[in-house]
C-alpha cells in the first residue's frame, strides 16, 4: 500500500514539474517539498519515504527523462584512469 502511494507521489511531482518547469535544482527541491506537504495533507496516516530525484526520474516517460534528466539526474561519477 505504501508503494502505490509512493509512486502516486512521484507522479504528482512530475505533473507539477511539467506545469512549473523549474530551471534549477533549488527550484525543483522547493517544488518537491510543496507537493510532499500537499500529499501529507491528503493522506495523513500514510507513512512513506521522501522520494529521491532518481526515484522521480525512474517513473518518468522518455520525453520527461530527456527534458528533465539533467535537473533530476545523478551527480557525475569519477572514473578511474590509469590504474596499474
Amino acid at each position: 500500500m505504501a508503494d502505490e502511494h509512493f509512486s502516486e507521489l512521484c507522479k504528482q511531482i512530475l505533473v507539477e514539474v511539467n506545469k512549473t518547469n523549474p530551471k534549477t535544482q533549488k527550484q525543483f527541491v522547493r517544488l518537491k517539498i510543496k507537493v510532499i506537504n500537499d500529499f501529507k495533507k491528503k493522506y495523513p496516516k500514510v507513512n512513506f519515504k521522501i522520494p529521491k530525484n532518481i526515484d522521480v526520474l525512474s517513473i518518468a516517460d522518455s520525453k520527461d527523462r530527456k527534458r528533465f534528466g539533467s535537473l533530476l539526474g545523478m551527480k557525475p561519477v569519477r572514473s578511474v584512469v590509469h590504474t596499474a
